[in-house]
């Protein structure tokens, strides 16, 4: 079961306030990089940098207050809501330690903000649910998927960096076109030229597709599952 101390049902005040300022982050961040047009806070208008440090002030006061509230215990530290909550703060508490020209960078990460709101979303633990139900067969996938994607990458890099024309420069190249394969994306940017490295990408492409038709179909099997077992025990 996925444990209910990662969802909140009772929502309070800071709650609220959370949420809001989650959401108001969000909105500033778009409006600062996309529509202002600044590097970053410090250069942009000083609106944008005390905005910021309200609001990081305000989720730092949450983490402590919901430590607090948790008897100051270690194991807290490594909850989920904790977790999750650091990271909120972190993008502000980074912002110290780095160089103007990184800032961009980390004002990026306030975007990670809208993880707060995921335990407020019932919906969310039953795709939880559902996931932790078929996780046996999840890392068999991975698994499999894993092995293929090792050995495409090194057959393909050995059948295709001799010949002339390859763009498989080094194993970066491989890497690269084995992961756009394997999971069906297939950008086209990078093609083999010998007969063995077309082969070897068919293969890749087949087990690729395979392994995520076999995924889904666990994945809503496990969603309609986990969906009728909440719909019991809510109607109970």
């Amino acid at each position: 079961m996925v444990p209910n101390l990662f969802f909140r049902s009772n929502l309070h005040i800071r709650d609220y306030l959370s949420i809001t300022l989650v959401i108001s982050s969000v909105i500033l961040f778009y409006t600062e990089e996309l529509i202002i047009g600044s590097e970053h806070s410090l250069e942009g208008p000083v609106f944008f940098l005390w905005a910021e440090r309200l609001i990081a002030a305000f989720f730092i006061y949450e983490y402590l207050m919901r430590w607090y509230e948790a008897s100051f215990r270690p194991w807290y530290l490594v909850n989920p809501v904790a977790l999750i909550d650091l990271m909120a703060i972190i993008p502000f508490l980074v912002g110290f330690f780095v160089t103007p020209s990184q800032l961009h960078l980390v004002r990026t990460l306030r975007l990670l903000r809208l993880l707060k709101i995921v335990p407020y979303m019932p919906g969310v633990q039953i795709l939880l649910q559902a996931v932790v139900n078929i996780w046996p067969q999840i890392r068999a996938l991975l698994f499999v998927q894993v092995t293929m994607l090792m050995f495409s990458t090194a057959a393909m890099y050995e059948a295709e960096r001799d010949y002339q024309g390859t763009k498989f420069h080094d194993l970066g190249d491989s890497i690269w076109f084995t992961a756009v394969t394997v999971t069906t994306v297939g950008y086209g940017d990078i093609t083999p030229v010998t007969t063995i490295g077309r082969f070897i990408a068919l293969v890749t492409f087949l087990t690729g597709l395979i392994l995520f038709g076999v995924f889904v179909g666990l994945f809503s099997s496990a969603i309609t599952e986990a969906f009728q077992k909440h719909h019991s025990d809510s109607s109970s």
